[in-house]
């Protein structure tokens, strides 16, 4: 065994003095180790945007040359390329004796980002009846996107639309999340906010009044928290007013029910409603027998003839003469000649009043 070694060394020595230098044992021997196809993916296969890219790295090797979807890559001969697009990538790596092998490919994904994004026509609502409804205005350039939406109160619903109640009061964060078919994602979050309504309240000076000379003036005692209000008041005759603390007057004798909106400038509102009631004044009017008597045994027939469209109405009479009468329909002499002025004041159950005189 010793012998066979020494000889096989002194053959090696020997074919190099002769200049023997490419013997293929020689080769075999020096040349003949494994090539390093290794390839790694630095980052994810997918990445998400226009400016996205994927850095790939080989083994350790002589020279490199890459590959996408089996075309070569123009000067893409280093250790390192990175990927701008997608595609199917390899690299063929030599170890500088004229040896070379591939990499096992690698595909990756340079795949458009969505862009979440939504509206809200309404971003303060009350707390009673509140209903947020964003619109989705989201897009990506190719591909599908799925949605969910988050409503800061542990609420969630999925679907390219959504609709959502609060049941408190409170500041919230809705959140939109737009997932395309490769796992790209974007958000958008808008802020909202539920308020309780205005407490509205008013009080009139007077509930009743009569027809003759009515006015109303109303005070207004509504309030809210942190947001100003403007107000709306129907009267209930088809006129309204939009000041605070207004006075109306109504033509006709009825009742009416006066209503009083306030609300902020988030459209938040409240309301309540009185009823008033204007009544109806007698129409006072009367005749005479005889306007023009003697003086000697005048006697003067008055009848009344007064009307009122509701309730009922009492009289008294004053004959000039300082006398006067409650009866519905007096008569009176005078006991001195002269010119008098008799007057007839009607006044109704609730205190209206009207009055009529001849002379």
């Amino acid at each position: 065994m010793r012998l066979l070694i020494s000889l096989f060394f002194v053959a090696i020595i020997f074919s190099s003095a002769n200049g023997l230098t490419n013997h293929p044992l020689s080769d075999s021997i020096f040349n003949d180790q494994k090539i390093d196809t290794s390839i790694y993916v630095l980052d994810s296969e997918v990445a998400c945007g226009s400016n996205a890219k994927v850095r790939l790295s080989a083994g350790i090797a002589a020279s490199y040359e890459w590959y996408r979807n089996y075309e070569k890559i123009p000067a893409a001969n280093q250790k390192n390329h990175t990927a701008l697009v997608s595609g199917m990538y390899k690299v063929i790596v030599s170890d500088g004796f004229g040896n070379k092998d591939s990499s096992r490919p690698v595909n990756i994904y340079i795949v458009p980002k969505p862009v979440a994004l939504f509206s809200l026509d309404k971003m303060t609502q009350c707390r009673p009846g509140n209903e947020f409804k964003p619109v989705n205005q989201s897009s990506i350039q190719s591909g599908s996107l799925t949605y969910t939406w988050f409503f800061g109160d542990g609420q969630f619903e999925l679907g390219k639309n959504a609709t959502h109640s609060y049941s408190s009061v409170g500041n919230y964060k809705i959140r939109l999340v737009a997932v395309s078919d490769f796992g790209c994602s974007d958000t958008s979050t808008v802020d909202v906010s539920v308020v309780n309504p205005p407490k509205v309240d008013f009080s009139v000076n007077a509930i009743s009044q009569c027809i003759n000379n009515n006015v109303f003036t109303f005070s207004n005692n509504s309030s809210m928290e942190d947001f100003p209000l403007e107000f709306r008041w129907d009267f209930g005759d088809g006129s309204n007013s939009y000041a605070k603390n207004p006075s109306h007057s109504y033509v006709n004798s009825t009742s009416y029910k006066v209503k009083l909106v306030a609300y902020n400038n988030k459209a938040c509102a409240d309301s309540m409603q009185r009823q008033i009631v204007v009544h109806p004044k007698p129409v006072a009017l009367y005749s005479v027998n005889n306007n023009q008597q003697c003086e000697n045994g005048n006697y003067f027939q008055f009848t009344n003839i007064s009307t009122i469209a509701s309730g009922t109405s009492f009289p008294v009479w004053y004959f000039g003469d300082g006398i006067l009468s409650s009866e519905i329909s007096p008569n009176h002499s005078y006991t001195t000649s002269g010119l008098y002025k008799v007057k007839l004041i009607q006044t109704s159950d609730q205190g209206c009043k009207d009055s009529t005189s001849y002379v």
